[in-house]
């Protein structure tokens, strides 16, 4: 393909000319390695051809990163989900809890739990403890045929557990269609300031489609995970509810028979 100056028409045409590719005035199907892969290119190109001008070359690129630049800040949106609650034990019976919540008939979604590290550093007494969670989402049928993938998802979760600060923070973040999305969630197990027999739980999540999805599918997708969260939500406040109400009174039988 022979390269011509290109001063008329504009300089989107220089690139269908060149690479016998069609873009679009908003950038909607580009992703960031298709940008730069032609640029490299470009550089070469004009090295090699003494009719290419340097000056249509630089304006090329500076128009290029301009549209997409002005293309992020205008399609990445990202959805959020947060709640906060208190639980009516104190913070040592909730992190005991955390460790019997699953499997649970009341969380079904969640069908495997795989340990791949504990540590407790002898310092601090923080015990650091990173899982896999299978889960077994019935996602809609345009998720699945559009992304690919299937009902079974992992997610990666790692925790901290301080006993001097009486803290519990848990993040998560999804190993599946990570290509396509990120799910990033942070919990918090912290005693209430209002009474040391209640734990206050605050959980929040960050829900984001990579930009080089449309932008139309990606809000489906992202509302589609926002609401499985909150759904999965009063699911596992549901079930840590009944395995923190079962551990107490197994406790309370304890104590009395030892007490007796």
């Amino acid at each position: 393909m022979s390269l011509q100056r290109c001063v008329e028409p504009p300089v989107e045409t220089v690139w269908i000319r060149m690479y016998c590719l069609t873009i679009r005035p908003d950038f909607t199907w580009m992703t960031s390695t298709e940008i730069q892969i032609p640029f490299g290119l470009l550089h070469r190109l004009a090295d090699s051809h003494e009719r290419f001008l340097l000056i249509d070359l630089t304006l090329f690129y500076l128009y290029i990163l301009k549209a997409l630049n002005s293309y992020r800040s205008s399609s990445q949106t990202m959805h959020f989900f947060n709640q906060a609650f208190n639980y009516d034990h104190p913070w040592s019976h909730v992190v005991i809890g955390m460790w019997h919540k699953y499997p649970n008939p009341k969380c079904s979604h969640v069908i495997s739990i795989d340990v791949l590290d504990r540590s407790v550093d002898p310092k601090t007494g923080m015990i650091r403890t990173e899982r896999v969670l299978g889960c077994k989402q019935k996602a809609p049928t345009w998720i699945l045929k559009l992304f690919g993938g299937s009902e079974d998802a992992f997610v990666r979760e790692i925790s901290f557990i301080d006993p001097k600060t009486q803290n519990a923070i848990i993040t998560s973040e999804n190993l599946s269609l990570s290509q396509v999305v990120t799910c990033f969630e942070q919990i918090r197990y912290s005693p209430s300031s209002e009474s040391p027999q209640r734990t206050v739980f605050s959980q929040t999540a960050e829900i984001q489609a990579r930009m080089g999805l449309w932008r139309s599918a990606a809000d489906g997708l992202e509302k589609w995970l926002v609401q499985r969260f909150e759904q999965n939500a009063q699911l596992g406040k549901t079930a840590f509810t009944d395995v923190l109400g079962r551990l107490w009174e197994e406790r309370q039988l304890q104590s009395a028979s030892l007490s007796s």
